[in-house]
């Protein structure tokens, strides 16, 4: 939930374009993920948008994309990729594409990816 409400803020006061609460789809539940789904679409008074999207990517991740995600790249790669799905498809639904939200989702969202790799991984050991 801090991840949320890190976005929440992110929205209100900055004019940044952060999607931090899909970085918990790695270790989060199915049901963390709907009552998440449920509180944001409550919180944007969208109905149900949020809630089938999340459902469709954590069912994305977990049975179509299984890689290791102790590599960076790989850690990189995915959820730049979820972030930029989600930002597409509701740019495409709610407004239109513009190249500068594109720079700066893919900015943004690519510092805080960085640091949560950094803060998630501070128990992997790397020697073999």
């Amino acid at each position: 939930m801090l991840y949320l409400v890190m976005d929440l803020f992110f929205y209100n006061f900055t004019p940044y374009l952060s999607y931090l609460f899909l970085l918990n789809i790695n270790n989060k539940s199915l049901v963390y993920l709907l009552a998440l789904g449920i509180l944001l679409d409550f919180i944007l008074n969208i109905w149900f948008y949020n809630l089938i999207l999340l459902i469709l990517l954590y069912l994305v991740k977990k049975y179509f994309l299984k890689f290791n995600y102790n590599n960076i790249f790989n850690y990189y790669l995915i959820n730049i990729g979820i972030v930029f799905a989600y930002f597409i498809v509701s740019m495409l639904i709610f407004s239109s594409i513009n190249i500068a939200q594109i720079i700066n989702v893919l900015f943004i969202n690519s510092i805080f990816i960085l640091i949560s790799y950094k803060i998630n991984t501070s128990n992997i050991l790397f020697s073999r």
